[in-house]
Formats: C-alpha cells, structure tokens, sequence
C-alpha cells in the first residue's frame, strides 16, 4: 500500500490556486483610488520647496495612515469636502500630506491635457511623466500635457501638501477646449 504524502498534496494545491509563471492571472481592478494620509508633520518643518519637496518624505516628521480608497472625484475646496471622502482627515486643519495611487481610464489614446488647481503643493505623474506644481503661482489652472497615452488604464500617482488654507486640489481634463472635472468611474486601483 502507498504512503499519501499530504505535506506535497497540500503545497501542490496552494501552489494551483494561486497560479504558475505559465498560467498567472490577470490583475483584478476595483474603482476609486488608493490613499495615504500623512498627518502631524509640522508646517515649519516642511521641506525647501525648490527640491521638489524631496519626494514628499513627510513620514519622518509625521505618522502614515492608510486612508482606504476614495471613490469620489478630485474636487475639493474646503474641509468638510476633503473629511466626507477621506474620514481619517478630521481633526487636521493644515498639517495633512496625501498620496493617491492608482489607474485613471482613457477612452481614447493620444496626447491628453490636464489642467489642476492645487493649495498648496503637488507632484503628479501620469503614463511615467512626472509634473511638479509648486507653491509659486498657486491655485491654476495648471496644465500639463501628456504625451502618448493608451487606451485603457494609465497609472497615477498624485501627492499633495497642505501647508495652509485654502485647502484646493481639483483635476480636470480638456477635450474640446472644455475642462471637465475627472468623473470618479474612471478612477481604479488594483485589488
């Protein structure tokens, strides 16, 4: 009579749901996208705004949080806006840093402008492209433009700084000449 080996039949199973390098699954998307909260960093604290805000490394100075997924479109102009979508914002006034991650949908490709108001700093990179909109000529519209985009899904990562009011962070996109806001379905990340 055979022995059953269950220590091999159990790793054999495990090693099938998850899939092989032959057969790997596709990456699963939910809607909205992933945020960060930085909070407690001190506003005299923040960065030299001429180095690019040194990648955002507010989280010697303040505590990470995960913030979920926001669901909502980026259109926030004061603070009841900002806590309704992201709920781990209440209490913060002016001393909160953000960082969104995800995939925006493009229905078409080719070259896309984007226009963004900001208080007080972002640093966005869409398709690759890497946009720094600093605390100069505040608010906007910003533009920038982006060059070869797919169809489909085009990874982004945004990171704000709120230093002080206003609190504004809005992204738009201009087809036609018309700037619209970015409708929240087309915002996923991967779950």
């Amino acid at each position: 009579m055979a022995r059953i080996n269950k220590a091999a039949i159990i790793a054999n199973a495990n090693r099938s749901s998850k899939g092989c390098c032959c057969c790997a699954r596709d990456p699963i998307f939910a809607h909205g996208l992933r945020v960060e909260v930085i909070k407690g960093w001190e506003g005299s604290k923040k960065p030299d705004t001429q180095d690019k805000l040194v990648a955002f490394d507010f989280a010697k100075d303040g505590t990470i949080i995960d913030g979920g997924v926001i669901t909502s479109a980026i259109d926030f102009d004061d603070q009841a806006e900002w806590v309704a979508a992201i709920p781990e914002l209440e209490g913060s006034v002016y001393d909160f840093a953000l960082r969104f991650t995800g995939y925006i949908r493009f229905a078409e490709s080719g070259e896309k402008l984007l226009h963004v108001y900001v208080d007080d700093h972002l640093v966005m990179s869409l398709n690759g492209q890497e946009f720094w909109l600093g605390e100069g000529s505040k608010v906007g519209p910003h533009e920038a433009t982006v060059t070869e985009v797919a169809e489909g899904l085009v990874h982004v990562n945004i990171t704000y700084a709120q230093f002080i009011a206003p609190k504004r962070l809005k992204l738009l996109e201009v087809v036609d000449e018309t700037a619209t806001i970015i409708d929240s379905a087309r915002f996923f990340h991967l779950a």
